[in-house]
């Protein structure tokens, strides 16, 4: 049961980031698309590029969003079918295994990536979008 709390948690927390996501793409179409474009003072590094094309509003970032979205729902899924299956052995524990794990791999990645590409380390590591994806990468780190 404690496992999928934080799942349902990060579930709701990328549906509520998707949804904003969602509204700043339709106010950039009423806008226009053929409006100029204001070219930010952003630097040529790596670092640079990955924030504003994952944490902006461009295309990439709306789709890593939806592909957070999905795969945070089909993990909730699979919490749940488990916990109604768990005796009638419809899944097996190395299916089960494979599956937590790449789920968990992504998540954590996520986790790191975002980490990366904070400005304030110390501040990102309290903030309660991270403490959330911390308690959904949590029981999966301990259980292995």
């Amino acid at each position: 049961f404690m496992a999928g709390v934080p799942c349902i948690a990060f579930t709701i927390r990328v549906v509520q980031r998707l949804m904003v996501r969602w509204k700043q793409r339709g106010d950039r179409t009423k806008t226009g698309r053929n409006q100029k474009k204001t070219v930010m003072n952003v630097d040529d590094s790596r670092r640079a590029r990955l924030q504003h094309y994952l944490y902006t509003r461009t295309s990439i970032g709306f789709w890593w969003d939806v592909f957070q979205a999905v795969l945070a729902f089909l993990s909730c899924l699979h919490y749940i079918v488990g916990t109604y299956t768990k005796g009638c052995n419809v899944f097996s524990q190395q299916a089960d295994t494979i599956v937590e794990l790449v789920v968990f791999v992504f998540f954590i990645t996520d986790y790191i990536l975002a980490l990366f590409l904070a400005h304030d380390k110390l501040w990102y590591i309290l903030s309660p979008v991270a403490l959330a994806d911390l308690l959904c990468i949590l029981p999966t780190l301990l259980q292995f």
